[in-house]
């Protein structure tokens, strides 16, 4: 299996929004990343294949905050074998990603009400 991202469309970035509840949306660029199994289910799997679409999720703050995806749904194009289900156009994906600051990863993120 390999995985190539893409960011020729625009960047990958999260959102963060306070509120109840904190809510998180990670844009996908369009065609944002292209994933490729091999074998009998040869199949290639493009995410936003249309142009960029946004997997929404949540987040949660504190001195380590997370962004956390569950079953965040996604536009997909697949392709490839007989076997490959060509016929799926969304997909979902579960993902947690703990967010620092690269310039001080020291520096705790807040997120203020606007």
């Amino acid at each position: 299996m390999a995985v190539e991202t893409n960011e020729e469309s625009g960047p990958w970035q999260v959102l963060l929004q306070h509120g109840e509840p904190n809510t998180a949306r990670l844009p996908i660029p369009a065609r944002g990343f292209v994933l490729k199994t091999r074998g009998l289910l040869a199949c290639t799997a493009t995410a936003a294949p249309g142009g960029p679409a946004t997997a929404r999720g949540h987040w949660q703050a504190g001195a380590d905050p997370v962004v956390a995806l569950d079953t965040a749904a996604i536009p997909v194009k697949l392709e490839g074998s007989f076997f490959c289900a060509t016929s799926i156009t969304s997909a979902t994906i579960s993902a947690r990603y703990t967010v620092h600051d690269t310039a001080d990863p020291n520096r705790v993120i807040t997120v203020d009400p606007a």
